[in-house]
């Protein structure tokens, strides 16, 4: 999630992270939730309020999301939250795939290529699929993948896209992003609307999990939707808690 969240973040001329051992703040400058995240939180009670009036005020009024994990301290951090102004936006089923127990590989689809982003083109077109499952699509989307293009293609860069052709046209996505500990994150599992039912999720997660064992990962860690949940499950993925999302009311 540190990964996930701040490394990008960080390249953009907007962008502040600040990523210790008790709070990841990652704000991207731009009015999208989606890049503005709060997570990661192992905090004390001395002065906590205050601590949680600094976070929120900081973003100045743009849009974030504060996200609590299963292993977030304290443990009344969310009454906290709420006592804030935040309320609780969604709850995401945290899981966990042991790759040194994971045989199964989807069957290829005819028609449908999965590459790594490489190209600027490529990374627009992750852009857009990820701006499309939103309704009406988030401009915000193609100006923050811009703004990361040179960190984003760096082929060291620990966060790994793929996107999905079916037939030549965009239309699926992940993302997995590395770290140095072993451990994987799959995130931004997107399917375009109008493909969704042929499989595309399930051959996009197959995917990023081999590409994690070719890379020697121990463990993949994701956080799945309700509607996303039972590609995990199909995949080997076990639940191992929730997320629960917090935004300003």
């Amino acid at each position: 999630m540190r990964l996930h969240f701040g490394h990008l973040v960080e390249s953009i001329p907007s962008g502040r992270v600040l990523s210790g051992p008790d709070l990841l703040i990652a704000d991207s400058g731009l009015p999208c939730d989606t890049f503005n995240v709060v997570a990661l939180a192992r905090l004390g009670t001395d002065d906590l309020d205050r601590r949680i009036e600094s976070v929120i005020e900081s973003f100045e009024r743009r849009p974030f999301q504060w996200w609590l994990g299963p292993e977030d301290q304290p443990a009344d951090l969310s009454a906290r939250l709420m006592a804030a102004g935040l309320c609780e936006a969604g709850t995401e089923t945290a899981m966990r795939l042991e790759l040194a127990r994971h045989t199964t590989a989807s069957a290829p689809i005819a028609g449908l290529s999965i590459r790594r982003v490489s190209k600027r083109v490529e990374l627009a077109h992750f852009g857009a699929v990820i701006a499309a499952t939103w309704s009406p699509p988030d401009e915000h989307f193609r100006r923050f993948y811009e703004q990361i293009e040179a960190a984003a293609l760096r082929p060291d860069c620990p966060l790994q896209f793929f996107v999905g052709y079916w037939k030549g046209e965009p239309v699926a996505t992940s993302e997995l992003t590395v770290a140095p500990d072993g451990v994987a994150g799959l995130y931004s599992l997107a399917t375009l609307k109008e493909f969704r039912g042929r499989g595309f999720g399930s051959a996009m997660t197959a995917h990023a999990l081999a590409v994690a064992r070719d890379l020697g990962m121990r463990e993949v860690d994701l956080q799945a939707s309700s509607d996303g949940r039972q590609i995990y499950e199909r995949a080997g993925f076990r639940a191992v808690g929730e997320f629960h999302e917090f935004k300003p009311l």
